[in-house]
């Protein structure tokens, strides 16, 4: 038998809703734990130059896109030229 992505969610959230409160508390004492350290890490990470050249092209990227919403709504090029400007 072979389950979908779906029904495995479904049963394990299940699974989940009928554990006690003590059964609980390691998974999220560990999901608290990895939480706090992916801020920290993700807080380091945006000092590097690797995030300043990240958030540049994001950028540069949604300026190009707004452009390409704006010449499309007006007419001047069609959706499928958009790789053109």
């Amino acid at each position: 038998m072979s389950l979908s992505f779906t029904e495995i969610a479904k049963l394990v959230g299940k699974s989940w809703q009928n554990l006690t409160v003590s059964e609980k508390e390691p998974y999220e004492q560990q999901a608290l734990h990895d939480k706090e350290k992916c801020t920290v890490e993700f807080a380091e990470y945006r000092q590097t130059e690797s995030y300043k050249a990240y958030t540049d092209y994001l950028q540069r990227f949604n300026a190009e896109q707004l452009h390409i919403q704006e010449y499309t709504r007006k007419g001047i090029i069609q959706p499928w030229q958009a790789h053109k400007i």
